[in-house]
């Protein structure tokens, strides 16, 4: 289990797997099956696979919105200055705008995907997002540095950003509400250790745009090396939202 999720190991079984580990072979063969997923992922019909999951059993206790009409998007993108993702707009409109009580890891009542519509007082959406790449080093930087001890929301990432007063209640933390050019659209309503008040955010501009990061207690990270709002759908109605 990673970032991108859980990843099966086929005829992987313990002793299989201890001999990968002690002859340090287990990260090649995990970033070799990693690699063919993600190539099954982009050469499938992701809206037909997410259609697919959402008829799982596992699944049936979400709660969708009906979907929204591209006019009403096209509004919301005018007020605010920006230009949503596709698979974003594609998705609002074409199956649901938001969800309820899908699986998240230490929630109790489930995690929320906001309507479209619960954004409209947000503030700096049209601002630049505080980072441009998202590489190895930029990620291990994120993982070691920002901490209970250390929390990226009063570090030099954001110096001089004040949280909002009066910050919307879509935001799962005030403090995340000093985030720019991204789109909080879920919450896991979760309450573990270290991860408590997850919120996932849908990058609006500039490189990274329609990529997904995960705001956090103490940290900003990327959810993965390449994900978007349909591989974090597809994986959450497969496995849970993590």
């Amino acid at each position: 289990m990673d970032d991108y999720g859980i990843l099966r190991l086929p005829k992987v079984y313990f002793n299989e797997w201890l001999d990968l580990y002690l002859s340090h072979k287990l990260s090649s063969k995990i970033e070799e099956l990693a690699a063919k997923e993600r190539e099954k992922q982009k050469s499938s019909d992701p809206l037909l696979a997410i259609r697919e999951a959402m008829t799982h059993r596992s699944c049936r206790k979400i709660k969708w919105n009906p979907p929204i009409s591209m006019d009403e998007v096209r509004a919301f993108e005018r007020e605010h200055g920006i230009e949503l993702p596709e698979e974003y707009v594609e998705f609002i409109t074409q199956i649901a705008d938001g969800c309820y009580h899908f699986d998240a890891t230490n929630s109790k009542q489930g995690g929320t995907m906001f309507r479209l519509n619960d954004f409209s007082s947000l503030k700096r959406l049209n601002e630049p997002f505080p980072f441009d790449q998202n590489t190895k080093e930029i990620r291990s930087h994120l993982f070691w540095n920002y901490n209970r001890d250390h929390s990226i929301w009063q570090s030099e990432v954001f110096a001089g950003i004040s949280p909002e007063q009066e910050p919307s209640d879509i935001w799962a933390s005030p403090d995340y509400s000093v985030i720019s050019g991204a789109l909080p659209f879920a919450v896991y309503h979760d309450n573990g250790i270290c991860s408590e008040n997850t919120q996932v955010l849908l990058i609006l501009n500039g490189p990274l745009k329609g990529k997904i990061w995960k705001a956090e207690r103490f940290s900003l990270s990327p959810q993965g090396e390449d994900d978007t709002f349909y591989t974090w759908m597809w994986r959450m109605l497969k496995y849970g939202a993590i």
